[in-house]
């Protein structure tokens, strides 16, 4: 998603230079489509020396950020990520409404060069309870199987652990689907449209793309409520 993004919105001189303030505008506003709330909660665009070029905070745009340990090795072409207290986000100025994040440095490289840095801070909070959940089921299922005849022992490990799996699959692909239509979600929805770019690109075929609405939808929520513009989107949906 982010490598989308990028190659669609962020030029290198963009990471060079002095950018005008209509540029950075354009920028901030594309960036306003990433956040989404207890997953990501800031992303930056930065120089190598740390400089922030744009941010979906409003006003960061020159400002300096905290040096780091991630940050150094992003801007030396490695991808960085790691889980700690807001108190230690190596973020630009501003607080986040969440006591743990994910942060994760991306290396912008042309030709073999880091041209800049892009930090993402994810809510960490809903990551680790699904972790603390997953781990409760697992000794859960491993106390189970313990008390269980040792002729039986191999068919309740195999059980519980395909369980286990098919919990992780749905968990996985609960989180590229929306929840009303069941259909990929923004997210899901970009990262496969770069594959598909990509692909098109490299096989030298065209790529066709339709983009549909939904003709006064406003007005139909507005005179009949949401449910019934609920009901809308799943039939547009079905039809697709």
């Amino acid at each position: 998603t982010i490598r989308a993004f990028v190659n669609a919105y962020v030029h290198p001189a963009d990471l060079s230079g002095t950018m005008s303030a209509a540029d950075v505008a354009r920028l901030e506003e594309q960036l306003k489509a990433l956040p989404r709330e207890k997953e990501i909660l800031r992303v930056e665009i930065r120089r190598p020396d740390g400089t922030i070029v744009a941010a979906t905070e409003p006003g960061l745009q020159g400002a300096a950020t905290p040096s780091s340990a991630e940050f150094d090795q992003a801007r030396g072409g490695a991808t960085q990520a790691a889980i700690g207290p807001a108190a230690d986000a190596g973020a630009g100025p501003g607080a986040f409404a969440t006591p743990t994040l994910l942060r994760e440095f991306l290396p912008l490289t042309v030709g073999g060069e880091v041209l800049g840095v892009v930090g993402i801070w994810r809510d960490a909070v809903p990551i680790l309870e699904r972790l603390d959940q997953m781990r409760r089921e697992i000794v859960i299922v491993t106390l189970t199987a313990g008390l269980v005849a040792a002729a039986l022992l191999f068919l309740v490990f195999r059980s519980a652990q395909g369980r286990l799996t098919r919990q992780t699959a749905a968990l996985l692909e609960s989180t590229r689907r929306d929840p009303l239509t069941d259909t990929l979600n923004h997210g899901a929805l970009v990262a496969l449209l770069a594959e598909q770019i990509e692909g098109a690109r490299a096989d030298g075929r065209p790529l066709g793309i339709a983009l549909v609405d939904i003709d006064n939808f406003r007005l139909l929520n507005d005179n009949h409520g949401h449910d019934a513009g609920d009901q809308a989107l799943l039939a547009v949906a079905a039809t697709l």
